[in-house]
């Protein structure tokens, strides 16, 4: 299926105040000073369980790892404090972190932008284009994308995909598969060919032979209709998988369709 260049977790992290070094009273230590180097990063995966996460430097593409704790504390793009499961996979950060690597401050950077729920969107590989609405960004080799637990390339986004794209001043840094897709393949299409198909909110579908449909991940109500047959059932489809679909499954003989009772006068 999917080319899965590494896997990933969709981690959450936070941001905290910047304390500053100073001189405590006898028999205390003095507190570490922070820094930010001004840097801005991509967030790769939080690991809750062994309080680190892993970000990727823009500037630089330098990967790198940090220590957070419950006192790191965590900022949105408009300063507002939020929790580690705010964040996700893909987020642009800023970081304040002691000598030791341990994080004081995580905070989503307000100099980007951010543009989620996006649907309609094109991709010129070649140029390095890509088209969310009426408006282009362009990218470059480093464009990260995100997709389950995983990266992705370009050519596997399909226009069935739901994303979040963010980046800086016009560069996309980042895109982010919110609701992907999976593969249905119909089989034993031969007595419904000619006929319809429908698959949720889907635009019907002239059924052929064989037929496959890239499809956003999800469950839907299938329905085929010829003048002889119809039938219905339940999918789901999974993001990454393809699912298979025997027709003759659904085709009952007792299941006459309206056209075939009209024609024939059948109650």
């Amino acid at each position: 299926m999917l080319g899965l260049l590494f896997l990933f977790c969709f981690g959450l992290i936070g941001c905290a105040d910047n304390p500053g070094a100073e001189t405590e009273g006898p028999g205390q230590e003095a507190e570490e000073e922070t820094e930010a180097d001004d840097q801005l990063y991509i967030l790769l995966y939080a690991d809750e369980e062994k309080d680190h996460i892993f970000v990727e430097s823009v500037d630089t593409g330098r990967q790198g790892e940090f220590e957070w704790n419950g006192d790191t504390a965590i900022y949105n793009r408009e300063g507002g404090e939020i929790r580690l499961k705010d964040l996700t996979t893909g987020e642009l950060v800023e970081l304040q972190f002691t000598e030791d690597e341990v994080l004081t401050e995580i905070t989503v950077s307000s100099k980007t932008f951010e543009y989620d729920g996006i649907t309609d969107f094109s991709i010129d590989e070649e140029e390095g284009i890509l088209t969310a609405g009426d408006s282009n960004y362009y990218f470059d080799e480093h464009l990260k994308i995100f997709s389950g637990k995983g990266i992705i390339s370009v050519n596997e986004l399909s226009r069935e995909d739901t994303l979040c794209i963010r980046g800086l001043d016009r560069k996309a840094l980042t895109v982010v598969v919110t609701r992907g897709h999976g593969t249905v393949v119909f089989r034993n299409t031969g007595d419904f060919e000619g006929g319809m198909l429908t698959l949720g909110d889907m635009k019907p579908q002239k059924i052929t032979d064989d037929m496959v449909l890239e499809v956003p991940e999800g469950t839907y109500t299938l329905s085929v209709e010829t003048d002889e047959y119809s039938g219905t059932m339940e999918i789901t489809v999974n993001r990454f998988e393809e699912l298979t679909v025997d027709l003759n499954v659904i085709k009952d003989e007792k299941n006459i369709s309206y056209y075939r009772r009209k024609r024939y006068g059948l109650s």
